[in-house]
């Protein structure tokens, strides 16, 4: 049934000659997963205990995690275990120089790039562990790219006990949201990262040692998807509340909780061909010269070879960039100027992404945060 533009609702699709309406394929609009927030203050998971834990000592592992970090230029460490002696500690999270490091304790693997945003980012840990030699070679996924691995091998992690998601031994609390924590008792490929990376998991893949989706809406209790028994418990910062710490995770699916599939409405996939494109009727009395915002939940492709236009109209247009995953804000009748986005937008997850015009003034907004702005000098 065809509604109104008004109402929220695409109508009016165009397609090319060689398409009909049931031929455009689609996918689940799908329900919002959810992450924990963290304050930076006080806030972190606990997992294990002193003598019941995952075993990582002398051994292969990955740790995987999504992470949208609300800092920059501070310590914001994602998971710790063990004292502070050579091999003896663990530790994964941002430096305050922004880079991220993958410790044991005074043998660290750091990446060379920095990192600022405050983006949903993927990240997977490796220590490839070779029992022959006792010694192994560490990796640093980031998004399922090689951000950095060890030159050569060198001596393995070397201790057990309880687990601290958030902080570094108690203190460098991590300020920003997490979800999707995977432990993994082997050394994942980069095809296995990358594969698995956007799928929640049934939590009886092999190898999988612990698992917490972290998608309970309320309480302090996050149940081990393993069925391992690991159960992590988040302790709260002065004034918070558990409830309210709950964050959007940085992709959704359409199962729930108990892992039944959920009904619910439908976004329409293009394929990036000339002719496959939604046009909205009744908008011609709508004016978007003066003041106006418009935004869009994205779910990018792999392919960026062309520019590709989201949103727009003959005087505006939010692009796709060619060559790389930055969005930009045309306009063309009211203001000439181009704002460039400063932000690679995650392929194959879904991403809110926001223009606004304010009078003489563009900003573009990435999962609500204010990727880049300008005063334009050409306004008339």
């Amino acid at each position: 049934r065809s509604k109104n533009a008004k109402d929220g609702q695409l109508d009016n699709l165009t397609i090319d000659a060689y398409q009909t309406i049931s031929d455009l394929p689609v996918s689940s609009a799908q329900t919002s997963q959810y992450g924990i927030s963290f304050d930076g203050a006080g806030d972190y998971l606990e997992i294990g205990s002193a003598t019941n834990s995952i075993n990582l000592y002398t051994s292969s592992f990955t740790i995987e995690f999504w992470a949208q970090r609300d800092d920059s230029g501070n310590d914001n460490y994602i998971v710790s275990q063990g004292k502070t002696s050579l091999n003896n500690g663990l530790n994964i999270g941002f430096t305050s120089s922004d880079i991220l490091t993958f410790s044991f304790w005074g043998n660290d693997l750091q990446t060379t790039n920095t990192y600022t945003d405050h983006a949903w980012h993927h990240w997977a840990c490796v220590y490839e562990y070779t029992s022959t030699t006792q010694t192994g070679k560490r990796y640093i996924y980031k998004d399922g790219a090689l951000a950095a691995k060890d030159s050569s091998d060198g001596s393995p992690y070397m201790n057990t006990g309880k687990y601290s998601i958030g902080n570094y031994f108690g203190s460098k609390f991590f300020k920003g949201q997490l979800d999707e924590i995977r432990f993994w008792q082997s050394a994942r490929t980069q095809e296995d990262i990358q594969d698995n990376m956007s799928v929640r998991l049934a939590g009886t893949e092999t190898g999988l040692a612990g698992y917490w989706r972290l998608d309970k809406r309320t309480g302090t209790t996050f149940t081990d998807k393993t069925g391992n028994g690991f159960d992590a418990t988040l302790t709260i910062s002065s004034g918070n509340n558990a409830d309210d710490m709950r964050r959007s995770g940085p992709w959704t699916d359409n199962i729930s909780e108990s892992g039944t599939e959920i009904s619910g409405e439908f976004a329409i996939q293009f394929d990036g061909t000339q002719g496959l494109m939604a046009e909205l009727d009744n908008t011609s009395t709508i004016n978007l010269t003066d003041e106006f915002s418009a935004s869009a939940w994205v779910f990018l492709g792999q392919d960026n070879t062309n520019e590709q236009l989201i949103l727009g109209n003959n005087a505006w247009a939010l692009v796709r960039l060619s060559g790389d995953n930055k969005v930009a804000f045309t306009t063309t009748d009211f203001e000439s100027e181009t704002l460039t986005g400063t932000t690679e937008i995650n392929t194959g997850i879904w991403t809110h992404v926001a223009i606004t015009w304010g009078g003489n003034t563009k900003t573009i907004y990435i999962n609500g945060y204010t990727d880049t702005t300008a005063t334009s000098v050409n306004d008339t």
